[in-house]
């Protein structure tokens, strides 16, 4: 009789063991999972739907990236936090100051990269189109091209870092203690001063373009 209850004991133990470890892995998945919002989620869905449809219609020699961006299981998706150049708030006043309050948080694109192996391979950015989302870009060189970041985000002791976008140009932001440091995409610092004078230039010649081929037509 005793011998009874103790294998009952054992079982009884061994199964909330067993509970327990499944209720861990549970929540490992659902922690991997929040790195996501439900909006980003949905944007990853739609274009894995995009490309399925595509991919049918294409050989396998002919397939490009529509063969990567439906496997996208096979990489961990990571957000890039980024923020757009308001021009207009900037120009009015473009100094180095005014520059840091101008770049805001744009709700109509969102940015990813994709790693294999703890390593960046490619990034996608993707624009709302009426009820869904479509792709924006894919760099598929992306890595390579960002490959000196790891060093330096390894100085700052940081995994962060704020993608800047304006006019078609880019630049990358870290915090390093309490300073912000500023690089473009071959990892070239900038100063606030060069970064200021950058954009003033891009617009300024922006402007000057379209105003001169406003006068010709």
């Amino acid at each position: 009789m005793k011998d009874s209850i103790l294998y009952i004991l054992i079982v009884l133990f061994c199964a909330c063991t067993d509970t327990k470890s499944n209720d861990k892995t549970e929540g490992d998945k659902s922690n991997i999972k929040s790195s996501l919002s439900l909006k980003q989620i949905n944007a990853i869905n739609d274009l894995k739907k995009e490309y399925e449809h595509r991919k049918q219609s294409l050989s396998r020699s002919d397939m490009g990236y529509e063969e990567v961006l439906t496997n996208l299981e096979n990489y961990t998706v990571i957000p890039i936090d980024h923020r757009s150049l308001n021009v207009e708030k900037f120009y009015q006043n473009p100094t180095p100051t005014t520059l840091k309050t101008c770049f805001e948080r744009d709700s109509n694109t969102l940015y990813f990269e994709a790693k294999k192996e703890d390593k960046t391979v490619f990034r996608f950015d993707m624009k709302p189109h009426k009820d869904h989302w479509v792709m924006r870009s894919f760099s598929p060189e992306w890595g390579k091209a960002i490959s000196w970041l790891s060093n330096k985000l390894a100085l700052a002791k940081t995994n962060e870092y704020l993608l800047l976008t304006g006019n078609g140009d880019e630049f990358i932001e870290i915090k390093v203690n309490d300073q912000t440091k500023y690089f473009d995409l071959n990892g070239l610092e900038y100063s606030e001063e060069k970064l200021c004078e950058f954009f003033l230039n891009k617009i300024n010649l922006l402007r000057q373009t379209k105003k001169e081929t406003n006068n010709y037509e």
